[in-house]
């Protein structure tokens, strides 16, 4: 035979802890939703980083040649002056169209003369078509010093520059670009740009009072105790 005292106790149990279990179960659950919804936001927000990057837009800087010129005159006299041309081209092989709205570069000349050269005109470059890129000019004028080391084949020269282009979007970005460059009359070569040397330290394991292990760096002459 069933207690009734028994069915009693469970039916008062269930009365006052199931409001408590049932309210529990909603706040795990809520708590589960703002974890899906936090995660669903990362997603989103991961696919859209990639998706502006695809539509990132940017000009291949290249075709680089330098003007060949005499350093000295017909009756074999060094000139007292002269002018190089460097000219380049500007490709855009992204899928969409891209317009170039300034150019500044920067001709450091010897290690110390410096020349500042800008374009402020809008130039349209389609996609993928070479023969509407945009080609640049630069003229670089040599003192007496500077013919000299042309003539030698060490005239060296360093130049910076910034392209400001406006994409498909309307989104304004800005591209550098550095080249420098060892000419004469002959050849010129050039180097490009591909970091910069860190300065080498001693690396020292150290621990702490908590037994934690940690490295510092220090200087090469500095003695330990």
């Amino acid at each position: 035979m069933n207690n009734p005292e028994s069915s009693k106790t469970v039916v008062k149990v269930l009365y006052d802890w199931g409001p408590w279990v049932f309210n529990l179960c909603l706040v795990i659950v809520g708590a589960l939703q703002v974890w899906l919804l936090k995660v669903t936001w990362r997603t989103i927000g991961l696919q859209a980083a990639l998706q502006e990057f695809g539509l990132r837009q940017w000009v291949e800087i290249g075709a680089w040649r330098l003007s060949r010129e005499a350093p000295r005159d017909e009756a074999g006299v060094l000139k007292k002056s002269l002018r190089l041309q460097y000219t380049f081209v500007m490709f855009n092989r992204t899928p969409l169209p891209v317009t170039i709205r300034r150019i500044v570069v920067r001709i450091v000349k010897s290690g110390i003369q410096k020349e500042t050269f800008e374009m402020n005109e809008e130039f349209f470059v389609p996609p993928n078509d070479d023969t509407e890129a945009f080609l640049g000019f630069l003229n670089i004028d040599l003192d007496e010093a500077q013919v000299k080391q042309y003539e030698q084949s060490k005239f060296l020269f360093e130049l910076t520059g910034h392209v400001f282009l406006v994409d498909a979007r309307g989104c304004l970005s800005t591209q550098p670009f550095r080249r420098t460059v060892q000419c004469g009359p002959d050849k010129d070569d050039a180097f490009k740009y591909v970091g910069r040397n860190l300065q080498k330290t001693d690396e020292i394991t150290r621990t702490n009072e908590s037994g934690q292990v940690g490295r510092s760096s220090v200087p090469k002459n500095h003695h330990e105790p």
